[in-house]
């Protein structure tokens, strides 16, 4: 499983509170939305591009959060890593400036905020990242005596051209498990030079080249140098020869005032076909 799998959250906003146990608080949690809940943004190199996040509070107290930037990286365990900004490679943490960088907003109201990302005028091609962290001010008080001050983190993917996204689908092998059924694994490996979106199919046929089975695949986000594995459940199969072909489709991967498809038409499917039998 790659690192990635739990921490996209299927292209969500992803909610990050410190310290977080199975307690119950004795103060109500700040309660508000934001949106967009990520951004991917394409840049180029000297550029200047202005977005705006809105934040709406919808508790009963008033809401003052401090925004920031943070590099992140995903552990072993998929869990999200906040770490200093430009401490880790391709950051884009320095690049962004916020207006207003404190945020105080009354029960029931909404506010703006807008920030800049300007490129260097000397930037290698490929994706930066870094997160816009909102912190709230106030901490919450546990019924085990302990403060917490809840933080949400917005994804920020920062695309400077040319972007290349690709994908290979390796170490596929076909196994019987336990209950006498046959599934495919394998990974896929991001290749480019940023992140994959990806959904998936496979297309089960038998010698003959009829149509056995035919699946979705979960859709999956990896990483720029990552891998992800996958499973296809196959299912009990009768003896004889077969065909699997496993179908990887881009997604688009950013948008800019509506969807934007950066892949070039030979890039936007990953295929590839395995044959094998299955004896008596």
């Amino acid at each position: 499983m790659t690192k990635l799998k739990k921490a996209i959250l299927s292209f969500a906003f992803i909610i990050i509170v410190i310290l977080i146990m199975n307690f119950s608080v004795k103060a109500a949690s700040p309660n508000f939305q934001v949106k967009p809940s990520r951004f991917e943004i394409l840049l180029e190199p000297r550029n200047r591009i202005i977005e705006t996040v809105e934040i709406s509070n919808a508790g009963e107290e008033v809401l003052n959060l401090v925004a920031s930037t943070r590099d992140w990286e995903i552990d072993e365990n998929g869990n999200l890593q906040l770490m200093d900004p430009s401490s880790t490679p391709k950051s884009a943490s320095n690049w962004i400036r916020f207006n207003p960088k404190k945020i105080k907003i009354d029960p029931g109201k909404s506010q703006l905020i807008r920030f800049s990302i300007t490129a260097p005028p000397k930037i290698e091609a490929g994706e930066y990242k870094t997160t816009i962290l909102l912190t709230a001010k106030e901490t919450i008080e546990t019924d085990i005596q302990v403060n917490i001050r809840p933080q949400f983190a917005i994804l920020v993917y920062v695309n400077i051209p040319e972007v290349k996204r690709m994908g290979e689908i390796v170490n596929t092998q076909i196994r019987i498990n336990d209950e006498n059924e046959y599934v495919a694994i394998g990974e896929i490996n991001s290749t480019g030079n940023a992140h994959l979106r990806i959904s998936g199919e496979y297309i089960l046929e038998n010698k003959k080249g009829k149509e056995i089975k035919n699946m979705e695949l979960d859709r999956k986000v990896i990483l720029t140098g990552d891998s992800e594995q996958f499973k296809a459940e196959l299912g009990e199969l009768k003896a004889g020869d077969y065909t699997l072909k496993l179908i990887w489709h881009y997604i688009p991967a950013f948008y800019m005032e509506g969807e934007y498809d950066e892949y070039p038409g030979e890039e936007k499917n990953m295929i590839k076909e395995y044959e094998f039998s299955v004896e008596k």
